[in-house]
């Protein structure tokens, strides 16, 4: 049984081709990687792991790349920054502009407290904190963890 199904493995891959990105089949179908069609596609929590230890590790090198101080901070801070790169992407990170000049400057109170607030919005609460509250708690919690270290 085995055999056959390397046998599948190796002919699927050679015949669908692999593409990163979603595309369309020649039916239409939002396809991705072998030819898994979006629609159809279920994802294994293993997978997914595998999935997010790689993303985890590009956005690594990506904030790397765009902060030259993020190396020097403790792994929480990186962790956090990670984690928020992965929820909002680059351009949603940077718009917590006082917050990330907070971290620079290993302001750990004030970038836990300013990563719940703004006073920019009618609420005063941050964008992050309106939609989702707990997270927001979270990455608080990991600035303040920072300042024990």
């Amino acid at each position: 049984m085995k055999q056959a199904i390397q046998i599948a493995l190796a002919n699927s891959k050679e015949m669908e081709g692999f593409r990163e990105k979603v595309y369309k089949d020649t039916n239409g179908h939002d396809t991705i990687g072998f030819g898994f069609r979006i629609d159809f596609l279920k994802m294994c929590k293993p997978v997914a792991e595998l999935q997010l230890y790689y993303d985890l590790n590009e956005y690594d090198d990506e904030l790397k790349d765009e902060f030259q101080w993020y190396r020097e901070k403790p792994p929480v801070i990186r962790a956090l920054l990670m984690e928020m790169l992965h929820n909002m992407g680059m351009g949603g990170l940077k718009k917590f502009k006082n917050t990330l000049k907070y971290i620079e400057h290993n302001e750990w109170d004030k970038a836990s407290v300013e990563i719940l607030s703004n006073p920019q919005r009618k609420h005063g609460k941050s964008l992050i904190y309106y939609e989702d509250p707990r997270r927001a708690m979270h990455y608080s919690n990991l600035i303040k963890q920072a300042k024990e270290l």
